[in-house]
C-alpha cells in the first residue's frame, strides 16, 4: 500500500514538472503562417531565396518586405496577406520571359558533347554562327517549374499564359538571351546581338543592326541603340508600333496591339 502511494505520488510529481517545462520551453506558432503559406503559389520555386513557401511566409512575418521578392504571387493573394500582415507593399508588375533571338544563325560546328547550354557554351561559347544566339538545349524547358517552356524544330517556345514571371529560365540561361518584360509590353527586340551590322549580316537572316531607324520613327524617343542593339523603355513607350513597321529586318514585333 506504501509503496503504490509512494509511486504514485512520484507519478503525480513528474507529471507535474513535465507540464511546467512543457508550458516553460513552448515554441508558440504564429497563428498567422499558416495563412500566408496557404495564399503563396506553393511551387517552391526558390526565386525568393528561401527554399519553400513556408520559409517565404516566416521570413515575412518578420519583415514584409520579403513579400516583394515573390514574384508569381497573384495579386489577390498578395492583398490579402498584406491585409494579414497589416501592411501596404509596392505593387509589383506581372512579369514574362522571351526568348531575344531571331532563331535565324546557323550551326558553326557539330557539337557531340553533353547536351545542355550550360555544356555547350564552355566549346568555343557555342555551336552557333552567332555568339550571342539561343542554343536551344533546353536548360531553361528543364528548370521551369510552370511547364511554360518547349523547344519546337530547334525554337524555344514559350507559353505566356503559363509563364509567371519567376524568371528562373532567365537565371539559368548561359547565353543570357531570355528577357523578363512587363505583361503588358506592346513590343520586343528579338535579338541579342552587340556585333556591329557587318558581323550580324553574315552570322544572322535578320538579327538587329543597330541601323537606328526605329529610334527615329519612335515619336516618343522611347528606343535607343546601345552597343549596336535597339534598346527599349517601356516606362515610355505608348505601344504605336512604329518601330516594328520600319525594322528592316523584322527583328521587332508586336507582343499586342492598343
Amino acid at each position: 500500500m506504501i509503496e503504490a502511494l509512494i509511486l504514485g505520488g512520484l507519478g503525480f510529481s513528474f507529471g507535474v514538472v513535465l507540464v511546467y517545462l512543457a508550458r516553460k520551453f513552448e515554441v508558440k506558432v504564429d497563428e498567422r503562417l499558416e495563412k500566408i503559406v496557404e495564399l503563396l503559389p506553393g511551387k517552391n520555386c526558390g526565386t525568393c531565396g528561401f527554399a519553400n513557401c513556408e520559409e517565404m511566409a516566416s521570413a515575412s512575418l518578420k519583415d514584409p518586405t520579403y513579400l516583394e521578392r515573390c514574384r508569381v504571387l497573384e495579386p489577390d493573394n498578395r492583398r490579402k496577406i498584406e491585409e494579414i500582415l497589416g501592411v501596404s507593399l509596392q505593387d509589383i508588375s506581372k512579369k514574362i520571359a522571351i526568348v531575344a533571338c531571331t532563331f535565324q544563325t546557323e550551326n558553326k560546328f557539330k557539337y557531340v558533347g553533353v547536351q545542355t547550354c550550360a555544356a555547350a557554351v564552355l566549346v568555343s561559347s557555342g555551336f552557333k554562327k552567332c555568339k550571342y544566339a539561343c542554343l536551344g538545349l533546353g536548360d531553361c524547358v528543364r528548370v521551369c517549374p510552370f511547364d511554360a517552356i518547349s523547344i519546337s524544330e530547334g525554337e524555344v517556345k514559350i507559353d505566356k499564359n503559363k509563364c509567371v514571371g519567376c524568371g528562373l529560365c532567365v537565371q539559368t540561361c548561359p547565353k543570357n538571351v531570355i528577357n523578363l518584360v512587363n505583361a503588358g509590353a506592346y513590343v520586343f527586340v528579338s535579338c541579342s546581338s552587340r556585333d556591329n551590322a557587318k558581323t550580324v549580316v553574315g552570322v544572322c537572316k535578320n538579327g538587329c543592326i543597330g541601323c537606328g531607324l526605329c529610334a527615329k520613327a519612335c515619336p516618343v524617343g522611347a528606343i535607343k541603340i546601345e552597343n549596336n542593339l535597339a534598346i527599349i523603355d517601356y516606362s515610355i513607350c505608348t505601344g504605336c508600333g512604329k518601330c516594328a513597321e520600319v525594322c528592316p529586318r523584322k527583328v521587332i514585333f508586336k507582343l499586342r496591339t492598343n
